[in-house]
């Protein structure tokens, strides 16, 4: 592989995300990209799968293998934790749909390094090119993560002919800065839904 890129999803107001963001990947020396979000007055989640998708449709009409996509609150666990899942992302010679960096509920299989139903959280993740047109079928009234790993798991089995794999870099590799969330439209505290999981060091 060579120079990875983060697609990072912001929106223009939140300064305060973009400046923690923008010290982290400098002193890293991460390259990413960044993409305005979309908000949706009263429906913050139809926003959030809009803001998402739009860099999925991008990859798919650029022909790109696969792309990798974060929130601008992401926050790696350790300096070597974005080398780490670069290093660990599953080869072509694996059937893997999402590569997940890390979640925030549900229940990881750690020999498989895999996660199945109702996990959630799409803070660090990669779409691979044959899962861009389910991903961008989910439905936008739900919240995507919980969509893809829950009440539309079966309409997503459905348009692949399979059971989705969802892959996971474990021990997770990333979490979230705390803060107000424009989803729940209060200040959360992130890290009581990463105690559960083994974060890489």
């Amino acid at each position: 592989m060579g120079m990875e890129i983060i697609n990072i999803i912001h929106l223009k107001e939140r300064q305060d995300r973009y400046n923690i963001l923008l010290k982290q990947f400098l002193k890293l020396k991460i390259a990413f990209k960044i993409w305005y979000g979309f908000k949706v007055e009263n429906a913050p989640h139809i926003g959030i799968s809009r803001s998402h998708k739009q860099i999925v449709a991008f990859a798919k009409n650029t022909n790109m293998p696969y792309v990798i996509i974060g929130e601008d609150d992401l926050l790696f666990t350790s300096p070597k934790a974005w080398q780490h899942y670069i290093d660990n992302m599953p080869g072509e010679d694996e059937v893997w749909d999402l590569y997940l960096g890390t979640i925030s509920g549900g229940p990881v299989d750690e020999e498989k390094k895999e996660v199945s139903r109702d996990w959630s959280g799409l803070i660090l993740y990669t779409v691979h090119q044959r899962f861009y047109d389910a991903f961008l079928m989910a439905d936008e009234n739900k919240n995507l993560d919980r969509y893809l790993s829950g009440i539309g798991y079966a309409d997503t089995e459905r348009r692949l002919g399979r059971k989705p794999v969802y892959k996971i870099c474990y021990p997770i590799v990333a979490t979230c800065v705390d803060g107000m969330s424009d989803n729940a439209k209060e200040v959360v505290s992130h890290m009581k839904y990463f105690l559960p999981y083994q974060k890489f060091k």
